[in-house]
């Protein structure tokens, strides 16, 4: 004999317990199939921020690099690598720029004056920045074939096909 008979098993339970048994249960296989649903959905999908950036080259660089057919891309990461040094000095205007903004609302009593300042300043460094990638990306199409411009813009498709996807996703889960 088992010794088990003097135990009451889980057939005895009140009813409401085994219902509170199944539904625990279910729930909590809807939790491990989204959770593990989610970590296929995005095994390979690297974060923008998790990028690992070419050498020389930051990730914002890195992923247009990467677009670029491979063919020419030996050609664009030039093209790149000739301004680093006004991408790091701009990139470093926006950051301080931030920071002067941060400070700005921090300030007790608020000066609007400063505020404005702050603002102007962060628009400017911004504006400045993307200029700089926006030249690039001329210099980058300039000396590409057509088809290889095709190529580019099919890739630019894509990942904004991508990023809509994601914010749409984003946007309705936050309604």
């Amino acid at each position: 004999m088992s010794g088990t008979a003097d135990r009451p098993g889980w057939r005895d339970a009140p009813g409401w317990m085994r219902l509170a048994l199944a539904v625990s249960l279910a729930f909590n296989l809807v939790v491990a199939g989204l959770i593990g649903g989610n970590a296929l959905r995005t095994w390979n999908d690297t974060p923008y921020a998790a990028a690992e950036a070419e050498p020389g080259l930051d990730r914002r660089q890195t992923r247009l690099l990467h677009m670029v057919p491979e063919a020419r891309r030996a050609e664009a990461r030039s093209i790149l690598i000739a301004r680093q040094d006004e991408i790091v000095r701009t990139g470093a205007e926006m950051r301080d720029a931030h920071m002067a903004f941060i400070e700005a609302i921090r300030a007790d009593p608020l000066d609007p004056e400063r505020l404005n300042a702050a603002l102007e300043q962060r628009q400017a460094a911004s504006a400045a920045f993307w200029h700089i990638g926006s030249e690039q990306m001329v210099e980058i199409a300039r000396v590409l074939s057509a088809a290889e411009r095709a190529e580019l813009a099919e890739r630019f498709e894509e990942r904004t096909r991508r990023w809509m996807a994601r914010w749409e996703s984003k946007e309705s889960e936050q309604r």
